[in-house]
C-alpha cells in the first residue's frame, strides 16, 4: 500500500510540471503585448521598454518560465496590475469562499445521494427505483446557472426570506454570512445528487450480482447487513471518484454561480481578470485551480480503500426514455432548421415601444427588453447552440479517435508523449480550460468550437485509447497480424469499427456537456457576442427583469433543461444497446 502511495505521489509531480508549462505557454499565446496592455496605448516607448526589462519579458522564453516557476514555487505569483495586491493572497481569500460552498454542497450531495442510489438499486424496477432515478435525471438536466436564478427569484425576490446580492464574511458575522450562501448551496446539492445518485445506483446493481453478496444471503444474513457490510463498501469506490472529480470541477468552474448570486469567490476572480486584462491575476488562477484538480485526484486515489471495485456496467431502462429523449431531441433539430430559414419575427429586430410585453397571440412568449420577439429569439439560439455542438463534438471526435488509436496501437514512446500531452490537458476542468483558450482565440462561434473541442478532445482520447489497448490482444487482430497485413491496414480494418459504438455513447453525452458549456460561456459574457442570439445570454440579460418579465428567465432555461433532459435519455438508452454488459429481457 505504502509503494502504491508513494508512485501516485511521485507520478503527480511531471503532471505538476506539464501543467505549469501548459500555464505559462497559454499566458504567451495571449494576442497582443502584455506591457502595452497593462500601461495603455499612450504610454511613452521608454516607460515600455523599462516595464518588460523589469517583468523580464526581454529575456528568451526558457528563461523567463524557470524564473517564472522559481517564484511561483515561493508562492509569489506576481502582482496584480488592477488594483496592486499580492496575487497568491488574493486567490486564497476568494478560494475561501468558494470552497465552503463547494465542501458542503458536495458533503451534503453525498449525503443524500449515496443511500438514495443505494435503496434505487436494491429495489430496482420497482417505483421506488423509479421514482428516485426520475427525479435524478430531471435534477442532472437542469442547468445550475438557471436553477440558481429560480430559486433567486422566489426565495429572493417573491417570499423575501434570503437576500437577493451581496456577501458577507462568516467570520465578520456567522449568521448573516450564511444567509448569502445557502441558496448556492441549496442549487449545487440539487444538482450534484443527481449525479452521484445515478452513479451510486449503477455501482450498486453491479456488486448485488456479485457471488458473495448472493451467499451472504444465503446464509440468512439480514438484508440491512448484506447492503451495509457487503454492498456499500464496494459499490462506493465509483461514486468516491465521482466526488473526486465535481470536487476538482467546481472548484475550478463554480464562476457562473458565483456570478449568478454575485458571490467574490475563486472562479469571479478569474472572470474579472479576463475582463480586466489582469494577466498576472489569470495567469495564477490557472495555475492554482489546475493544481487543486490534481491534487483532489490525487487524494480521491488515496482514499480507496483496499477492494477491487466492480466495473460499472449499464442498467436496463424501460423504452419509454429513448421515446421521450427521441422526441425532445427531434423537436430541437426541428427548430434548429426552421430557425435557419424562418423566424416569426426578425431575431434582432428592434422595437421599443412594444418592449417587455407579456405573452400574446401576436409574440407567443412575450418580447424583452428591446422589444424583441424571445420566441424568435429562442428558435434562432437553437440554430446556434446545434450547430456549435455538432461542430464541436465532430471535431473532438476525430481528434480523439486519431490520437486514442495511435497511442493505444502503437504503444512506446508515442503512447507516453501523446498521453502525458493528454493528462496534461486532463488536468484542467473542461470550463477552466475553455475559458483559458477563449482569450487567446476571443469570444465567437468558431472561438468556441475550437475552445470546447479542446476541452472535450481529451476524455474521447482516454475512452478510445482503452478500447484499442482491450482489442489490440485479440485473436482477429493477431490473425490479420498473421496473414500477412499490415499494421495500418489492421488498425483501420480491425481496430478503428469497434471504437465506435464507447465513441457513439460518448459523443451522445458530449453533446448535452457543449450546450451547457456554450451556454454558461455566453452567460458570462464570453460567448457568442449579441446581439446575436444565445440561450446562455438572453439568460443573463434577463436576470434585471426576474420579477417584472418572468417569461425572459423561463423561456431560455426550459429551453436548456428539456435539451439536457433529451440528451440524457437518450444517452442511456443508445449505452443501453450497446453496452454488452446490459441485461437482455
Amino acid at each position: 500500500m505504502l509503494a502504491y502511495l508513494l508512485r501516485r505521489i511521485a507520478m503527480t509531480v511531471p503532471t505538476l510540471l506539464l501543467v505549469s508549462i501548459a500555464v505559462f505557454t497559454l499566458m504567451r499565446l495571449i494576442p497582443g503585448d502584455p506591457v502595452q496592455l497593462m500601461l495603455g496605448e499612450g504610454a511613452d516607448p521608454a516607460q515600455l521598454e523599462l516595464a518588460r526589462q523589469q517583468m523580464g519579458l526581454d529575456q528568451p522564453l526558457v528563461t523567463q518560465y524557470v524564473v517564472w516557476l522559481r517564484h511561483a514555487l515561493t508562492g509569489d505569483l506576481g502582482v496584480s496590475t488592477t488594483n496592486g495586491l499580492a496575487v497568491l493572497p488574493l486567490i486564497w481569500e476568494r478560494f475561501h469562499v468558494s470552497a465552503v460552498i463547494v465542501l458542503t454542497a458536495v458533503a451534503l450531495a453525498s449525503l443524500i445521494a449515496v443511500p438514495a442510489g443505494l435503496v434505487a438499486a436494491w429495489r430496482k424496477d420497482r417505483p421506488t427505483d423509479l421514482a428516485i432515478i426520475g427525479a435524478a435525471t430531471l435534477m442532472l438536466s437542469v442547468p445550475s446557472f438557471w436553477l440558481g436564478l429560480l430559486l433567486l427569484m422566489f426565495f429572493g425576490q417573491y417570499l423575501h426570506w434570503l437576500p437577493v446580492v451581496g456577501y458577507v464574511p462568516m467570520s465578520e458575522d456567522f449568521s448573516q454570512g450564511l444567509l448569502y450562501v445557502i441558496l448556492p448551496i441549496v442549487t449545487l446539492v440539487l444538482v450534484e445528487t443527481g449525479v452521484l445518485t445515478r452513479m451510486s445506483r449503477a455501482s450498486t446493481i453491479e456488486v448485488l450480482r456479485l457471488e458473495y453478496v448472493t451467499h451472504a444471503r444465503a446464509k440468512g444474513v439480514p438484508e440491512s447487513q448484506v447492503l451495509r457490510r457487503h454492498v456499500l463498501p464496494n459499490a462506493f469506490n465509483p461514486t468516491l471518484t465521482m466526488i473526486g472529480l465535481i470536487l476538482g470541477h467546481l472548484l475550478s468552474g463554480i464562476a457562473v454561480l458565483e456570478t449568478v448570486f454575485t458571490l467574490p469567490g475563486l472562479g469571479r476572480l478569474m472572470i474579472d481578470s479576463i475582463f480586466a486584462r489582469d494577466y498576472p491575476v489569470l495567469q495564477g488562477c490557472l495555475l492554482f485551480t489546475a493544481c487543486i484538480y490534481v491534487v483532489i485526484n490525487l487524494i480521491v486515489d488515496m482514499c480507496y480503500p483496499p477492494l477491487r471495485s466492480p466495473g460499472v456496467g449499464a442498467v436496463k431502462k424501460i423504452k419509454t426514455h429513448t421515446l421521450v429523449g427521441g422526441v425532445l431531441i427531434g423537436v430541437l433539430l426541428v427548430l434548429a432548421l426552421v430557425a435557419a430559414l424562418w423566424t416569426p419575427y426578425n431575431p434582432q429586430g428592434i422595437d421599443l415601444r412594444g418592449k417587455l410585453q407579456p405573452p400574446s397571440a401576436a409574440h407567443w412568449l412575450g418580447t424583452d427588453e428591446f422589444g424583441r420577439d424571445v420566441a424568435s429569439r429562442a428558435m434562432r439560439a437553437a440554430s446556434t447552440s446545434c450547430l456549435i455542438a455538432l461542430l464541436t463534438v465532430a471535431l473532438a471526435t476525430a481528434v480523439g479517435l486519431v490520437v486514442g488509436v495511435l497511442a493505444g496501437f502503437v504503444r512506446g514512446w508515442t503512447d507516453r508523449v501523446l498521453m502525458a500531452f493528454n493528462d496534461t490537458l486532463l488536468a484542467f476542468p473542461g470550463l477552466l480550460l475553455a475559458l483559458g483558450v477563449m482569450v487567446i482565440v476571443g469570444a465567437n462561434q468558431w472561438g468556441i468550437v475550437l475552445a470546447l473541442s479542446m476541452a472535450y478532445a481529451p476524455s474521447v482520447v482516454r475512452v478510445v485509447r482503452g478500447t484499442v489497448l482491450s482489442l489490440r490482444e485479440r485473436e482477429y487482430v493477431e490473425a490479420s497480424r498473421m496473414i500477412g497485413n499490415g499494421e495500418i491496414y489492421t488498425m483501420w480494418r480491425h481496430i478503428l469499427p469497434n471504437c465506435v459504438a464507447p465513441v457513439a455513447v460518448l459523443a451522445t453525452s458530449m453533446f448535452g456537456w457543449v450546450l451547457l458549456s456554450e451556454s454558461a460561456l455566453s452567460f458570462l459574457g464570453l460567448g457568442v457576442p449579441p446581439p446575436a442570439p444565445t440561450w446562455g445570454n438572453m439568460l443573463s440579460s434577463a436576470r434585471p427583469y426576474m420579477a417584472s418579465a418572468v417569461w425572459l428567465c423561463l423561456v431560455p432555461g426550459l429551453c436548456i433543461a428539456l435539451t439536457l433532459l433529451g440528451i440524457n435519455l437518450l444517452g442511456e438508452s443508445l449505452r443501453d444497446r450497446l453496452d454488452p454488459r446490459t441485461e437482455k429481457s
